[in-house]
């Protein structure tokens, strides 16, 4: 069962208990564009650092081969090394929080090496301000779509969210509000340990 929003956070309030009403229901959270480009694939995504591999098993319709340092891929190893060196060439691609670990730039254009068409998450937790700015990623191919978060509205209208949520109120007691909010600012629009906070679709084309 896969859900699927538009904004981490919104998720996240569920998934962490605050707003949840059924909390036994734990569906996949996806974001729209993300799932969007995976349905629009019709022939096999290469996931470039699959970690679990769990875009597998949320899309089984779909084709895929994933390439990372974990039990559930396809192929052991990181761009630059023999695995990535042997892999073929694919259509699509996905890259979820996986190539700002180590030297983004030559990770990006060892990615779009292998593929034609790349869906990118990156997250904050390297230095990365110079890529969310659009004209960067241009640099390296066409890009279609672009989106950079942290956005101090986006933290206002969660928090206002939150605030105005009945279960909310009924269930936590108010001087606990600013520590919540601080959870979900910190892990779903600051920093983005699921969908990061620059995602980005490029191409060769």
């Amino acid at each position: 069962m896969i859900a699927i929003y538009n904004e981490t956070w919104k998720f996240l309030v569920r998934q962490f208990g605050y707003t949840s009403r059924h909390p036994q229901i734990q569906p996949f959270y996806m974001i729209d564009t993300l799932h969007d480009f995976i349905q629009s694939c019709d022939d096999t995504i290469l996931d470039i650092g699959c970690g679990d591999f769990n875009l597998k098993w949320a899309y089984p319709d779909k084709k895929w081969y994933g390439i990372d340092k974990t039990i559930e891929a396809d192929a052991w190893g990181y761009p630059g090394e023999d695995a990535w060196d042997e892999l073929k060439h694919y259509k699509y691609g996905v890259a979820i929080n996986s190539i700002h670990h180590g030297d983004l730039e030559s990770n990006l254009e060892a990615a779009l090496e292998k593929v034609d068409k790349l869906y990118i998450t990156i997250n904050d937790n390297h230095d990365i301000d110079a890529w969310k700015f659009k004209d960067q990623w241009e640099a390296f191919g066409n890009v279609e779509y672009f989106w950079h978060g942290q956005k101090s509205t986006t933290i206002q209208a969660m928090a206002g969210y939150m605030q105005a949520d009945t279960l909310y109120q009924d269930r936590f007691k108010q001087d606990t509000t600013i520590d919540h909010i601080k959870h979900v600012s910190d892990n779903g629009i600051l920093k983005d340990p699921y969908y990061g906070v620059v995602r980005v679709i490029i191409s060769n084309e």
